[in-house]
């Protein structure tokens, strides 16, 4: 496995690759020895072009597990648009699961890929309150003003 290491004012983000596919970019709270590739260089770059507001979307071969379910909940994530925000609620009905609210919750938590699958883009359906973030709440709140901001 592989690393590298991009500086961000919300901390630093690492991002873990294998072979051909980026297999995490989370994160940390200090950075380790990064490697290089054109794979985690490429990463590197499209994560500070949307930390500096150039790029709004990834191009990026994620490989994650998980279940056919966490998948549906991962891959509508990745439709919710920059500067969206969406309930756990919301999230449910756009995979036709409108039950499972929990369960999504649950999916949202286990994305291993941060900001490039936009978990921090879901909020709690009441309030003002940003909700809960893997990462910690300081994080995503800074990640929906720098979108708010762009």
């Amino acid at each position: 496995m592989l690393r590298a290491y991009v500086a961000s004012p919300a901390g630093w983000i690492e991002i873990a690759s294998e072979g051909d596919a980026v297999t995490s970019i989370r994160f940390v709270n200090r950075p380790g020895k990064s490697d290089a590739s054109p794979l985690l260089q490429d990463a590197a770059r499209q994560l500070q072009d949307f930390l500096q507001g150039k790029r709004l979307t990834f191009d990026l071969d994620l490989a994650n597990g998980g279940s056919p379910f966490q998948h549906s909940v991962w891959k509508e994530l990745k439709n919710v648009r920059f500067g969206e925000r969406v309930s756990y609620s919301e999230l449910a009905r756009r995979i036709k699961r409108p039950a499972a609210r929990r369960a999504v919750a649950s999916a949202v938590a286990r994305n291993h890929f941060s900001i490039v699958v936009p978990c921090h883009r879901v909020v709690p359906a009441r309030g003002n309150d940003a909700g809960n973030y893997v990462w910690g709440k300081k994080r995503k709140e800074w990640l929906l003003r720098l979108e708010q901001a762009i």
